[in-house]
């Protein structure tokens, strides 16, 4: 097992400092990493994750394709679900990082809030919990809920986490200076359909008996919210006071009349609790 987690903090150098390098070898080395998500050991398990995390960073929605072919995406919402604190915790904080990495990308973002929406439905609800989570991460950057230092302190948050003995022999790298900063390219904004699809799925979570997917479910909707009152009307620009008081309460109603569209008359009245 040591070499198990040599081998993947190896692979964690080559990406940082050898991305061009790393490139020809990460077909061959998703598997490896997939098997290493699946080991019974703890120590080896968080090691993984933390490779898949740097990968993430330096590859961005290139990797996507590997995270869905191999598995990847649900062993590392899976990963959240172990029973060691300082697993769960650093998968969490990949799961931020994945959302953080593609957000600039539309389609791997799109692709991914697919893929995410499908792990919210799961039985278990320490998945749904996850993938909510990674949902709400992923929102925030493209509804430009974020500023420049919250960017940073959300992808600095995987740099953080607990230690214990199993993991004494991992290494831990600083952040590649891209993921330093803010994004020169701003994230695409949350299409009316996206939000839709989304807003159901964080009214569902809204009454989840895991406290962890309520309080993503919340900070889901408030991104959500948030996106919607940025999508114009058709209406001009207000030129007064008494019409932009007027134009807030178009806003208003309007997303009072998607919540009751797209979900039940009690989950609305819950959302809309929520986000007003």
């Amino acid at each position: 097992w040591t070499d198990v987690v040599k081998g993947c903090n190896t692979l964690r150098r080559l990406a940082k400092f050898h991305p061009n390098a790393t490139l020809p070898i990460i077909t061959p080395a998703i598997p490896l990493l997939a098997k290493a998500l699946k080991s019974p050991r703890s120590g080896i398990i968080k090691t993984a994750v933390m490779a898949t995390a740097d990968l993430c960073r330096v590859f961005k929605g290139s990797l996507l394709p590997h995270l869905e072919s191999e598995l990847l995406l649900q062993l590392l919402i899976k990963a959240g679900s172990n029973d060691k604190k300082f697993v769960i915790e650093e998968a969490q904080n990949a799961l931020r990082n994945l959302a953080y990495s593609i957000a600039p990308d539309r389609n791997a973002g799109d692709a991914l809030l697919i893929l995410l929406e499908t792990h919210a439905k799961h039985r278990n609800p320490k998945v749904r919990a996850n993938a909510v989570l990674c949902m709400h991460a992923l929102c925030a950057q493209r509804a430009h809920a974020l500023s420049g230092d919250d960017s940073v302190a959300l992808v600095a948050m995987a740099a953080d986490g607990s230690s214990d003995e199993d993991d004494a022999t991992v290494v831990r790298l600083s952040l590649p200076e891209d993921a330093q900063r803010t994004p020169s390219t701003p994230p695409p904004p949350l299409s009316l359909p996206q939000i839709k699809a989304l807003l159901a799925v964080g009214g569902s979570q809204l009454t989840d008996k895991q406290k962890e997917a309520r309080e993503s479910a919340r900070g889901l909707l408030e991104v959500l919210h948030s996106a919607f009152q940025s999508i114009p009307l058709g209406s001009q620009s207000p030129a007064n006071a008494a019409v932009e008081a007027d134009a807030v309460d178009e806003v208003s109603a309007a997303w009072t009349a998607l919540c009751r569209e797209v979900l039940e008359a009690t989950t609305a009245n819950a959302v809309l609790k929520t986000t007003q």
